[in-house]
């Protein structure tokens, strides 16, 4: 027997007309100070500069770019094995996504628990993904 989920969108990760964008970036880094805090883990000057880059776009970045981000951002091109770490701290936390199918990351603001099944569809005519539960 088929069975059909309807699904509904939570929270677009699109920008919406009128976006305040420093808004939803202090409110992602408040969320990250707080599950550090709660978990008694640092959030570390690289771990925060990671973020923030991934925050500063609504796309999917990769490891890479996100160097040439922090580089840009702070005076000093982090080593890629500091990127990585970063990522897999942030990932661990539920702080960020990845993407496999495009190898890169994405900031998750959605504050849902870590088990909570995410899906993500990606445009290609815009290269924005959107994030369903």
């Amino acid at each position: 027997m088929l069975q059909i989920t309807v699904m509904t969108l939570v929270k677009s990760t699109f920008p919406a007309p009128g976006h305040d964008h420093g808004r939803c970036t202090a409110d992602a880094m408040i969320h990250a100070e707080q599950v550090c805090a709660r978990r008694a883990q640092k959030f570390t000057p690289i771990r925060r500069q990671v973020l923030q880059a991934l925050l500063s776009s609504h796309r999917p970045l990769g490891a890479y770019e996100m160097i040439d981000r922090v580089a840009q951002a702070t005076g000093k091109r982090p080593a890629p094995i500091s990127i990585y770490r970063a990522l897999d701290f942030l990932l661990e936390n539920s702080l960020i996504h990845r993407l496999a199918s495009r190898n890169a990351y994405l900031a998750c603001g959605h504050g849902h628990a870590a088990q909570e099944p995410i899906v993500f569809l990606m445009f290609s005519a815009v290269d924005s993904p959107m994030s369903m539960p």
